[in-house]
């Protein structure tokens, strides 16, 4: 697992050089409010934009076309709870030689990373500044398919995010709309497509 340092970043709290003024941020929870200045954590390394490929696990050749979702993930101490989210992510597609941009946000690497690619399948992992990402060939159950697209779910806040991934979360829901055979499994395509409105956009 990749090492993910946790690298102190306070968003709406800050101390203006004139005036040390700092801002309040209001957080609502479950109808209680707690006003104060909360600690934000970027669970993230700072770095500059870098070039990865992605690659067959098995062959080494390069994977052209994949969806290569970074993440970038935070975490929040408040006076009423903690908790870590997604709050941007950005998707890039794999060139024909299997390079890809990894991309910098507010001048942080990613926290985290999803690659979807048809007949492929790897599981969601932490970013730690590698520059490949190997992908092993899927296995022919169809059943077991469908349970690793319904695994591979990136929930960011922010309609950038939204945008970024409606295209990865269409080319997903395409493969589900073909792997689905029982009404189950149609329902259950149907209602991951309800849950991503932006995907039936174009």
């Amino acid at each position: 697992m990749a090492n993910r340092g946790h690298v102190g970043r306070t968003t709406e709290c800050f101390r203006r050089a004139a005036g040390r003024a700092c801002a309040v941020l209001v957080w609502v929870f479950a109808g209680a409010v707690a006003g104060g200045c909360d600690d934000v954590k970027i669970d993230a390394q700072k770095g500059r934009p870098a070039k990865g490929v992605v690659r067959d696990a098995d062959t080494g050749q390069p994977v052209a076309g994949a969806f290569v979702t970074f993440e970038w993930w935070e975490t929040v101490s408040a006076r009423v709870d903690t908790g870590s989210h997604c709050f941007h992510a950005e998707v890039r597609r794999s060139a024909a030689d299997g390079s890809v941009e990894v991309p910098v946000h507010m001048g942080y690497l990613p926290s985290g990373v999803v690659v979807y690619a048809r007949g492929y399948e790897r599981p969601p992992l932490g970013y730690g500044g590698q520059n490949e990402f190997a992908l092993k060939r899927a296995r022919a159950d169809r059943e077991a398919r469908l349970q690793h697209l319904f695994g591979l779910v990136t929930n960011c806040r922010g309609e950038d995010s939204a945008r970024a991934l409606a295209e990865v979360e269409r080319a997903m829901l395409e493969e589900l709309h073909e792997l689905a055979v029982t009404d189950k499994e149609k329902e259950m395509v149907r209602q991951r497509a309800l849950s991503r409105p932006a995907a039936g956009q174009r």
